[in-house]
């Protein structure tokens, strides 16, 4: 169990640098949540400003504009127009979707400041050497920017990020379209969906990657982007705090890792096709794989009947069934005779007459 832990903060949007009060209060929090667990455990802290990198272009209106429609345009603003009804412009929206939507653009439009920001965070964690680099809002991107693009730094460390914008598909083209695990010792991605700040929940494919829901709704706070609620909420507490404390042991904690990737992995979810198989054409047949459609055919069940009008022989059968990746909405023609509408069934029949033309209509309905 150790005795000292380090910790590199780095903040959000809203002029962290300029807050007195948001070192204390991160501090405070993290130090009480940590010790909760291990009395007594040392915690350094080590807070990296950025804010002046931001200050050699100074946004105006019309990139606040631009970046909030852009946000608004990637689908997961998660209800910003819903949230702040009667709105009549741009600066009826809080100040902070403002600034985060305004520096969210400005950094990933412009590859220099970015690089700036790269240098930032990699010379702070090789100047302090964390155990536990914890980034809020637009502090992640900036770290993930500066990890991902450098292997190797966070080995051996533990990642803890809160409201995040990494997974917002408005940002996640300058990641390659695509969120990469990282060489971290643990990855911890805290989420609520209750945040309005532009973030978005992460499914990343990886043992040393966990999301934990941390839903919190705070009062008279409209966009509950707030860091201390992440920081103290119960499910940061008995999962988080309690593994970086060293109160947990490590097979313990894998166990846990994995319990949870398979509580939060997604379910596969297929759709039963029902169609005809009895075209005159055999090339139109489905016969075996097409594309992401399993196709099979069924044998036709042991019931003729005779067309008194023709003498022809009609053989009624099962039709072709399959599985793909689509939902499909088939139609039904249950034995009882109505035909309904089925998104799933595996009762479709069809009639085929001596000359291979198919029919709708049910066995028990009459010739």
């Amino acid at each position: 169990m150790p005795d000292r832990l380090s910790i590199l903060c780095v903040h959000g949007i809203g002029h962290g640098d300029a807050d007195p009060g948001l070192i204390p209060s991160w501090r405070d929090a993290i130090t009480l949540d940590l010790q909760r667990w291990t009395p007594g455990l040392q915690v350094d802290f080590t807070f990296l400003a950025y804010d002046d990198e931001f200050d050699h272009a100074p946004l105006d209106a019309g990139t606040y504009a631009a970046a909030v429609a852009k946000l608004m345009a990637s689908g997961v603003v998660h209800g910003i127009g819903d949230l702040l009804p009667g709105s009549r412009g741009l600066f009826d929206v809080p100040d902070q979707v403002r600034w985060t939507a305004g520096m969210i653009a400005q950094w990933a439009t412009e590859d220099r400041l970015r690089e700036r920001l790269r240098r930032r965070v990699l010379g702070a964690v090789a100047s302090s050497r964390p155990d536990v680099v914890c980034a809020h809002s637009l502090g992640t991107l900036l770290c993930y920017d500066a990890f991902q693009r450098n292997p190797g730094t966070l080995r051996d460390r533990a990642f803890v990020t809160l409201g995040s914008q990494i997974g917002n598909p408005f940002v996640r083209d300058c990641f390659a379209g695509r969120i990469a695990p990282l060489d971290a010792r643990m990855w911890y991605h805290l989420y609520n969906p209750d945040d309005h700040v532009f973030t978005a929940e992460l499914r990343v494919r990886a043992e040393n990657f966990v999301e934990i829901q941390t839903r919190f709704d705070k009062p008279n706070d409209r966009l509950n982007h707030d860091a201390l609620w992440y920081f103290n909420h119960a499910n940061t507490q008995n999962r988080v705090w309690l593994d970086l404390s060293g109160a947990r042991s490590p097979r313990s904690l894998t166990r846990d890792v994995r319990t949870a990737q398979v509580l939060s992995a997604r379910p596969i979810r297929r759709a039963l096709l029902i169609g005809i198989n009895a075209y005159p054409n055999p090339a139109n047949r489905l016969e075996g794989p097409r594309r992401s459609a399993w196709c099979s055919t069924i044998e036709p069940p042991p019931r003729t009947s005779s067309s008194a009008s023709t003498g022809s022989s009609t053989t009624w059968r099962r039709a072709t069934s399959a599985c793909c990746s689509t939902p499909v909405t088939a139609r039904r023609f249950p034995r009882t005779g109505a035909a309904r509408r089925s998104t799933i069934s595996t009762s479709a029949w069809c009639r085929t007459t001596s000359t291979g033309a198919p029919s709708t209509r049910s066995p028990t309905s009459s010739s």
